[in-house]
């Protein structure tokens, strides 16, 4: 027998599938007319970059990709994964590794001067947020009022979070998954102090790991990078990349951020990236077509919005 939490998920991927369908019949863009582009799209449209005119520099081929050193120490806190055994009040949270998301939240801690905040995904197709007694007692303090993300929050089928990054001190980092009735992913940032919610951006995940939707880069305790994704795309049965991919950077107190880079497919997908000496480097990879991939490295220098 189906227990509530399987069935409330079994209905939301049903829904999505009608609904998908439904957006699929009888269109050229967004489905397939006839049994010719059952696989296979249109041709691509063409994309270009765009650089925000406050880097006052420009996107170039490179020859190094310097070797990842980190910012040991650059945010004290600690976000993980963890298990939530038990009902509120008494509700208990436990280390997790794997798990369904459904059953999963996300415990911030060691931010100093605050309690630990957890996110617990429910079976309501929800999520709740928690603040808990201390960094060594994760027993629930009290309920946070319920998260406000969107107008129409209350028509949505259901929501949760995916995943959360500690960005910047007192900056949670969140992908969130809501069900409208088809799936659309975001990124918002919780400050823990003011105990609220901010809209970053819709976002795709990552095409070639569905379970990654944002890439953070710390620079120092006061900024950070943070690439994320969107438009996934398939362009043949076996071939998926993201139209665009976008770097943002982010600053202590600033929860607005400001996109530095939106770099098109035709410049190719992130693979990796790193910055040194306030210059990025990007690892990008093209897979369209049914040739070997092309791959190509750039640099970007970002003195003049990293040095002030």
């Amino acid at each position: 027998m189906l227990t509530k939490l399987a069935t409330r998920a079994l209905t939301v991927c049903v829904l999505c599938m009608i609904a998908a369908a439904c957006d699929g019949v009888g269109t050229g863009e967004h489905g397939n007319s006839g049994t010719d582009e059952m696989f296979f799209k249109k041709k691509a449209k063409a994309t270009r970059n765009v650089i925000d005119d406050s880097v006052a520099a420009e996107l170039l081929q490179s020859d190094q990709f310097p070797e990842d050193t980190g910012v040991a120490g650059a945010v004290s806190m600690s976000c993980q994964k963890v298990l939530a055994e038990g009902s509120p009040p008494t509700t208990r949270f436990l280390p997790q590794t794997i798990g369904e998301i459904y059953e999963s939240g996300y415990l911030v801690s060691n931010f100093p001067g605050h309690a630990p905040v957890v996110f617990q995904n429910t079976e309501e197709m929800s999520f709740d947020v928690w603040k808990l007694t201390s960094d060594t007692d994760w027993s629930i303090d009290r309920k946070i009022q319920g998260p406000v993300l969107h107008p129409e929050q209350d028509s949505w089928v259901g929501y949760f979070v995916l995943d959360a990054g500690c960005l910047l001190p007192g900056m949670v980092l969140l992908a969130v998954r809501h069900d409208d009735p088809t799936a659309e992913f975001s990124l918002y940032i919780y400050d823990i102090a003011g105990e609220s919610f901010s809209h970053v951006a819709d976002i795709s995940p990552e095409f070639r790991d569905p379970h990654r939707y944002f890439w953070i880069r710390h620079l120092d305790s006061e900024k950070a990078l943070v690439l994320f994704y969107s438009q996934q795309t398939r362009e043949s049965a076996e071939i998926y990349h993201n139209y665009y991919n976008h770097i943002m950077l982010f600053e202590r107190g600033n929860p607005e951020g400001r996109e530095l880079l939106t770099l098109g497919i035709d410049t190719g997908n992130v693979e990796d990236w790193t910055v040194d000496n306030n210059k990025m480097y990007l690892r990008t990879v093209d897979h369209r077509g049914h040739s070997e991939p092309r791959r190509s490295q750039w640099s970007l220098d970002l003195s003049n919005v990293l040095d002030k």
